[in-house]
């Protein structure tokens, strides 16, 4: 609503960090309780060091049953609002992954946008238009606040972009079908110290922490 991507960061960061570190990859055990500087899962109380009241690592069907039913939504959710509409009737790629997107734009024309990529494993996102007709309207691409050389190729030919620090790449033209964007996001590699942790630290390549 606000159209401040530091949501989308937020986002992205949950679904491609902490939200996987909480479940078993099978999808028969989560970690109640999730944080970063938690390393340790097992199936004791450690209460009150960590105000739960109840095992971290839990399955039970007999409780906590509200866990056993959200935890399996956190992607769906995720995928159902990688786009957004804008007040200019343009399009917003907010947050990333693959698919596809059926809408109306411009003047009400329906479009469709295939998006294929590997992200967050690859830096390279591949955005093709389908429409029945030429039409005009606004196409945003969000920038992470961790990029700050972001590059657009539209049809292979370079688009003109300054560096960026969490904002949107705008693309205002008349779209023809078959159009093709290619965005790259170049994944720096960043360390955080945590002084009061240890001097622990965070690593963190572009989307993905460590």
């Amino acid at each position: 609503i606000t159209g401040d991507s530091a949501w989308a960061d937020h986002c992205e960061d949950v679904a491609f960090n902490t939200f996987p570190a909480a479940v078993m990859p099978d999808f028969r055990a989560l970690r109640y309780l999730t944080a970063p500087n938690l390393v340790v899962s097992d199936e004791k109380d450690h209460y009150p060091g960590i105000d739960n009241h109840g095992p971290c690592m839990i399955m039970n069907p007999f409780s906590s049953r509200c866990c056993q039913h959200n935890h399996s939504h956190g992607l769906p959710y995720f995928a159902e609002n990688l786009w957004l509409g804008t007040s200019d009737n343009g399009l917003c790629a907010a947050i990333y992954a693959p698919g596809v997107v059926s809408c109306r734009v411009g003047d009400g024309t329906l479009v469709k946008w295939d998006e294929e990529t590997q992200y967050p494993f690859s830096d390279t996102l591949r955005f093709v238009l389908h429409v029945a007709k030429r039409t005009a309207f606004p196409l945003y691409l969000r920038v992470p606040r961790w990029c700050a050389q972001p590059s657009v190729r539209l049809n292979g030919k370079l688009v003109p972009v300054g560096p960026s620090d969490g904002d949107y790449i705008r693309i205002e033209r008349a779209w023809s079908d078959g159009d093709e964007v290619a965005l790259r996001l170049p994944f720096p590699l960043r360390v955080r110290r945590w002084k009061a942790n240890g001097a622990s630290a965070t690593v963190d390549y572009g989307p993905l922490t460590f």
